[in-house]
């Protein structure tokens, strides 16, 4: 969802499919250390999700943080003036290029996408709030047109979505709606309500965004935009609404009331505002950085002052604190990075069915054992839809809102994960 499945890239890679098993094999913390201690620099640490223990990965020479995105071995994080990538294999720094104003990063069909706002000295000077670089973190392009401070890019087929929250004036939400070769775009002004859109998430054929609360306010709100009708909502939500975490399923894991609540995107409702309390927001103490980790259904946060400390602590999503890491000062970029371990997919052959492949409308899946979930994956990588079942042996999957084109389907059932490569057409 927020953003990009990685892992279902590799499998468009084999004709054939078979089990696999997902784990999250660590979580990935970067800090940007304390305000204002010049000699305390941006500092990238691998977090073990079994025993919480930590491992240094590497710095950049830089004094603030502002996002980081995963595509498979490597960490690409925006740090100030700078992006980085890291092998996180190798644990080892293996690319470095300056770049100002740096907002949110996505990565995309092999190629970086960055945004950009406003910092302590102004707007971009060339006036460019979106870039594309290559993998190895060469210029590739950039967009024109777009009118003032960008956040979060999700893309969708051949479109890239850019949340445009504006700078600390700004009275009205827009999302930029760009072609991917950056050659035409149109900006899409969602209203008064929808004023602070910061985040994106893509589910189903729509564009969820959340909208944070401005400054001295005490309401939000979460706005729907259907992409075939080319229409929009916006609900308004009675909490101070903070950055997006996490969608799966109809459950919006984002801010609310200086905590991590949650939030139903189908009835529009706050379930729980507080799964992660307020760590002391009136002594001046805030989450700084979250990630949920699907596999194990954990919410990991980042709390700290930003100028005497930092702590890194983890949440089931009962609101039970289970555990506690090394996270330092400002950690306010948190992944978690999963891993493939793929069975020999020959076995697996025989356990599931789909049908009639090519398809158009709809597909059926016959599987030996009970049906817990279906995850449906576009070419570039992005989680299309998650649906889940009720331990069915058959199930019907409705596609007509795709496009067409090739497809992976990830099929869960209760003895393993099953992929399969799908034609509509």
């Amino acid at each position: 969802m927020k953003k990009n499945y990685f892992l279902m890239l590799s499998f468009m890679l084999f004709a054939a499919w078979g089990f696999s098993q997902i784990t999250a094999e660590e979580v990935l913390v970067g800090n940007g250390g304390q305000y204002g201690n010049e000699a305390d620099h941006v500092s990238l640490t691998s977090i073990n999700p079994d025993d919480y223990s930590s491992s240094f990965v590497g710095e950049i020479i830089r004094e603030s943080i502002q996002d980081m995105v995963i595509d498979g071995q490597y960490a690409y994080l925006a740090a100030e003036d700078s992006i980085a990538k890291f092998d996180l294999i190798a644990k080892t720094k293996v690319a470095q290029v300056y770049e100002s104003n740096l907002s949110r990063l996505a990565f995309v069909n092999n190629q970086l996408l960055v945004s950009r706002r406003s910092d302590i000295n102004g707007p971009p000077a060339d006036g460019i709030y979106l870039k594309a670089y290559d993998a190895d973190l060469n210029f590739i392009s950039q967009a024109e047109g777009i009118p003032t401070d960008a956040s979060d890019i999700a893309v969708v087929n051949d479109s890239i979505y850019l949340a445009i929250p504006g700078d600390w004036q700004a009275t009205e939400g827009q999302m930029a709606i760009i072609s991917a070769d950056f050659s035409f775009m149109r900006i899409l002004n969602l209203g008064a309500s929808a004023v602070g859109l910061y985040d994106l998430f893509y589910d189903n054929n729509k564009i969820y965004t959340v909208n944070k609360t401005p400054y001295g306010l005490t309401v939000g709100s979460v706005s729907t935009y259907d992409i075939e009708t080319a229409t929009y909502t916006t609900q308004v939500i009675e909490n101070v609404v903070g950055k997006g975490v996490y969608l799966k399923d109809d459950i919006l894991y984002l801010g609310l009331d200086y905590g991590i609540g949650s939030y139903n995107i189908s009835s529009n409702e706050v379930i729980n505002n507080q799964i992660v309390p307020d760590p002391g927001s009136a002594t001046y103490i805030s989450i700084a950085g979250a990630a949920y980790d699907y596999i194990n259904e954990h919410i990991y946060v980042s709390i700290t002052d930003y100028f005497s400390f930092g702590q890194g602590k983890v949440y089931d999503l009962e609101g039970n604190e289970i555990a506690a890491f090394e996270a330092g000062i400002s950690a306010e970029a948190i992944k978690v990075r999963y891993k493939d371990h793929t069975l020999v997919p020959e076995l697996a052959a025989t356990s599931v069915k789909t049908y009639p492949n090519p398809c158009r409308d709809f597909i059926t899946i016959q599987s030996q054992n009970p049906i817990l979930s279906v995850r449906i994956i576009s070419q570039l990588g992005q989680e299309i839809s998650h649906t889940a079942a009720s331990g069915e042996i058959q199930k019907r999957v409705d596609l007509h809102r795709l496009k067409n084109g090739l497809y992976i389907l990830q099929i869960e059932s209760t003895q393993g994960i099953v992929t399969k490569s799908i034609l509509k057409q």
